[in-house]
């Protein structure tokens, strides 16, 4: 358990997927207090019972203020985003909207309440393959990169 010292109040955003899931558990396992916020349902075989969730999305700037001021959030784990590459060359609008639009929304918002510190964590480089200065445009026609890589 966290000293007194050290506990402090987390929002996480997109909480119920994959990862955020398993960062909840570690942040709750050292005694800090946890809020979720996600477009999906905490799952309720999670059984974290010390875990506030709040279905919404991180576009909605008013709710997210309201949830880092009624919490008293300190730092937000940010990993709500969008992740498919095939879905996001498909039809890109709708990542671009949330994974580049509603991140702005969630920073708007934390300014707006004086919420100053953010972990932004991202698959995206993992999907991008070996690091380069700049991307060739026949990687981009030929599918090799989505747009979520290239933002």
């Amino acid at each position: 358990m966290a000293s007194t010292a050290t506990v402090l109040k987390v929002l996480v955003t997109g909480g119920t997927g994959y990862i955020g899931r398993f960062c909840v558990r570690e942040l709750v396992a050292a005694g800090h207090r946890v809020v979720v916020l996600d477009r999906r349902a905490m799952p309720p075989s999670l059984g974290l019972p010390a875990v506030a969730c709040v279905l919404g999305d991180i576009a909605d700037t008013v709710l997210v203020q309201r949830v880092l001021d009624e919490h008293g959030v300190d730092v937000v784990l940010h990993l709500a985003a969008d992740k498919s590459v095939a879905e996001s060359m498909a039809e890109p609008g709708p990542h671009l909207l949330n994974n580049v639009c509603g991140s702005l929304a969630l920073f708007e918002a934390m300014v707006a309440t004086g919420v100053h510190r953010i972990v932004f964590s991202s698959t995206s480089r993992k999907l991008a393959g070996p690091r380069t200065s700049c991307r060739r445009t026949s990687d981009v026609r030929s599918g090799r990169v989505g747009p979520i890589t290239l933002v």
